[in-house]
């Protein structure tokens, strides 16, 4: 069974949208399909006419840029490609964007790491990383590949827990202290 070349085809969930199907699967690049307005055809004047009444011939109607003309009506595009591959800056604020639970867990992680004030932000960090693990696993199930937020969830989750076991390794020595 043959599968069907790379390129822009209609998406199977959404009538009015292109997905990109790279030969072996549907990604995640998508944009809205548009109708081509069918060309007009050029209109000639007949020579006597336009020499006779002093105006030039009307111009053809060209396809509008960017689209196939085609016969008829219809959702046809012209072949493009998927965006080159995002810069670092633009990444960041599609993982800010798609899952921005896994992108705070880091930042109260990391903040946790640094200055752990009882470990309240180790535990926060813990929780968003799990809220933006969940996020991840839906945004995968719905068929989103890249920039889910997965990595920054598990850092997240990682760095919390050794936070957390940091705190406790400050915290529990010194109560036994003070005890005895």
């Amino acid at each position: 069974m043959e599968t069907p070349v790379a390129g822009w085809y209609q998406d199977p969930a959404d009538a009015t949208a292109l997905r990109w199907w790279d030969g072996l699967g549907w990604t995640e690049y998508a944009k809205p399909a548009v109708p081509v307005a069918p060309a007009a055809p050029a209109f000639v004047a007949p020579p006597s006419y336009a020499a006779a009444s002093g105006y030039p011939a009307a111009p053809g109607y060209p396809a509008a840029p960017g689209y196939v003309a085609a016969p008829g009506y219809g959702y046809q595009q012209a072949v493009s490609y998927p965006p080159a591959k995002l810069s670092r800056k633009e990444a960041d604020r599609a993982v800010r964007r798609n899952n921005g639970f896994g992108y705070a867990g880091l930042a109260l992680a990391l903040f946790g790491m640094i200055f752990n004030p009882v470990a309240i932000p180790s535990a926060l960090g813990i929780i968003f990383g799990a809220m933006g693990l969940a996020r991840a696993r839906a945004l995968e199930g719905k068929g989103v590949t890249k920039q889910t937020g997965l990595g920054f969830s598990i850092a997240a989750l990682i760095l919390g827990l050794l936070g957390v076991i940091r705190q406790l390794s400050i915290l529990v020595p010194a109560l036994l202290g003070s005890v005895s």
